[in-house]
């Protein structure tokens, strides 16, 4: 009987375990089942949200491009004006006759030059523009610096503002959205020349300078001349709407911010006597 009894609590026991494994199991299930849903569900959210991103991203480059369309047109206008200039003089040697060809050859060659600079003002104008979704690839910084101060040097020209570039050499690729980060440094270069113009300020000056941030990040500062902000304005001016300028919208440095910690970085305003502004993008793996 003692031996029978035994038996049977071992059995019971082992009854109780495999009941006690399968409602472990159960629950195991039923809460991997759950967390599957409540990824999907924020990757579907995370999906939505960058779209809506990507629109207001969009909508704010158009903005931004009309404001750019004077200066622009005046970039143009000076490669064909030139392109013009070199054809006029080539047509008015071949007419009286007078055909030398290293003054042919170079005024071809002067031409192809022009075109090709007008051509690269339109190619880097619709790519600011573009609606389509850019891939994430190996990026130069140096390279979306420069891309954009040509995009915005010619407008500054007009304001008395010029651009100074002070460029680590040989910086490793970032992991970067090209036309977006091309934004974020478009908006940062306009805001500094409107600061500057806005404070009355003559032979105005905006330093962009990169440089290799410890181990893992590219760090971009963009430093004008003009007023600056305040300890209270460096907190604020992220914000939604928060702009300090007649007719500002607000939402150029709000994009910013969500562009750069997209990309998994920071942007901050840095309190100064001038505007100065940085952002962090980590190196590409």
């Amino acid at each position: 009987m003692v031996a029978f009894n035994e038996v049977t609590q071992v059995k019971q026991g082992e009854q109780a375990l495999r009941q006690l494994a399968g409602e472990l199991e159960q629950r195991v299930a039923d809460r991997t089942e759950q967390l599957q849903c409540e990824i999907r569900e924020r990757m579907r959210a995370e999906e939505e949200a960058r779209q809506r991103h990507a629109e207001l991203a969009h909508v704010h480059r158009v903005y931004t491009a009309g404001e750019l369309a004077t200066a622009l047109a005046h970039e143009l206008n000076q490669p064909l004006a030139a392109i013009g200039s070199f054809a006029e003089a080539s047509l008015r040697r071949l007419q009286r006759g007078v055909v030398a060809k290293e003054f042919l050859a170079d005024n071809l060659r002067q031409i192809g030059a022009q075109a090709e600079r007008a051509a690269a003002v339109i190619r880097e104008l619709r790519a600011f523009l573009a609606k389509n979704n850019s891939v994430r690839s190996a990026s130069d910084v140096n390279v979306l610096v420069r891309t954009a101060c040509t995009l915005v040097e010619s407008g500054l020209r007009g304001q008395g503002v010029r651009i100074d570039l002070d460029l680590a050499p040989s910086l490793p690729p970032v992991m970067a959205e090209r036309i977006h980060i091309e934004h974020v440094l478009v908006n940062l270069l306009r805001n500094g020349a409107e600061a500057i113009r806005d404070a009355a300020m003559q032979d105005g000056r905006i330093v962009v300078r990169t440089r290799h941030d410890g181990d893992a990040l590219v760090r971009v500062t963009v430093e004008d001349s003009g007023p600056g902000l305040d300890a209270e304005g460096t907190k604020r001016v992220f914000e939604p709407f928060y702009t300090t300028k007649a007719q500002g919208l607000g939402m150029g440095l709000c994009i910013s911010r969500t562009v750069i910690e997209s990309h998994g970085g920071k942007i901050w305003a840095q309190a100064g006597t001038g505007g100065i502004f940085h952002f962090t993008l980590p190196l590409a793996r």
